[in-house]
């Protein structure tokens, strides 16, 4: 179980990722590349995201990665071909988060806080009588943030276990508006919020106990820019 939510990067060795540790990697990309979402911008922003990711995760395992590395499973889940290392990325807005453990599926999820109407959202998906007993009790003000919260949780929960949002396993979203590390069978799971207006859940093996956040501005297109064409990534 995690003790310890998160610790200073500065403690870690470089990409020294241990068993019983996942490392957390928070990326701010330029606002600006997500105003006009024409399909050219969308590809280049996608291209953009997994060069940043192999960059990333070449670190991890020592060696070039190419896309040819990669394999998308039927539910969408990207893995790596040949080898152990297991990770899980999300995206919303100009934000990427990379979650990564040494041999473990593992998932995540970012959502910002949107305007969604979530009475009728939250009865459709998650039923009338999860809507009554978990998310109606809540004070008025919060409902937003607990909604959100749990669909983190469950879309974390999907991801870790490479399945869909639309046909998973038996799952509940518990434990809403508490920042504390809950347990669901041999996995737990963590909400918190990285940004401002954002909440990102984690689902990972239950024997983790330590979860390393290191959060990367790259929102200066320059920035981005000799990130993308040189890869320089340092703990």
């Amino acid at each position: 179980m995690i003790k310890i939510p998160f610790h200073d990067w500065k403690h870690i060795e470089h990409f020294n990722l241990k068993h019983h540790q996942i490392h957390l990697w928070c990326i701010e990309l330029p606002p600006h590349i997500k105003l006009i979402k024409t399909y050219e911008n969308l590809h280049e922003l996608k291209k953009q995201r997994h060069q940043l990711v192999k960059h990333l995760l070449k670190n991890y395992i020592q060696q070039d990665l190419n896309d040819t590395d990669f394999l998308i499973l039927p539910s969408g889940k990207p893995i790596l071909k040949n080898h152990e290392l297991q990770y899980n990325i999300t995206h919303s807005q100009h934000y990427l988060l990379l979650l990564i453990h040494l041999n473990k599926p593992v998932g995540i999820d970012f959502e910002y806080i949107s305007r969604r109407h979530i009475q009728n959202f939250s009865k459709r998906f998650f039923g009338e009588n999860w809507y009554e007993t978990k998310l109606r009790p809540q004070r008025q003000c919060l409902q937003r943030i607990a909604f959100f919260q749990a669909w983190t949780q469950t879309e974390a929960w999907v991801k870790a276990h490479a399945e869909t949002i639309f046909n998973f396993s038996a799952f509940e979203a518990q434990h809403l508006l508490s920042r504390h590390c809950w347990q669901h069978h041999n996995w737990q799971l963590l909400s918190f919020m990285p940004y401002l207006n954002g909440i990102a859940s984690i689902c990972c093996s239950s024997n983790i106990e330590e979860v390393f956040i290191k959060n990367i501005d790259l929102s200066q297109p320059r920035v981005l820019k000799d990130a993308l064409i040189e890869g320089v990534f340092h703990g």
